[in-house]
């Protein structure tokens, strides 16, 4: 994924079924990178990333995991700014939206460790 949400493929999927994102009961998402707008920053920090973006200097993707973890956040999703997420993305805003997270375990090894083996 390259820490982009795979829109094509999504839409792609969507259109086979006939729907739209409008028609989307619910959305699960890996927690993992994310643009900075979709964050509830604590305010102090949420006005020095405002000076950052003023002057070009900010991160454009953060890690959601990393950022509750440095924030002392247990619940990932309140952190989420769903609403936002929703709006900018064409789905409708009563939508519920899920936080997951991927174990080291349920990850694939990469392709390159996959090349020239037998199984």
């Amino acid at each position: 994924m390259g820490c982009r949400s795979p829109w094509l493929a999504v839409d792609e999927v969507l259109r086979t079924a006939d729907w739209i994102r409008t028609d989307v009961d619910a959305i699960a998402l890996v927690r993992g990178y994310f643009p900075t707008q979709y964050y509830r920053f604590p305010l102090i920090n949420d006005l020095h990333y405002a000076w950052q973006r003023q002057f070009g200097r900010e991160r454009i993707k953060r890690d959601i995991a990393d950022l509750c973890r440095r924030f002392g956040i247990e619940d990932t999703l309140s952190f989420f700014r769903a609403d936002r997420f929703l709006a900018e993305n064409g789905f409708r805003a009563n939508v519920p939206v899920a936080l997951s997270t991927i174990t080291r375990r349920m990850r694939s090894p990469p392709c390159s460790s996959r090349i020239g083996t037998t199984r």
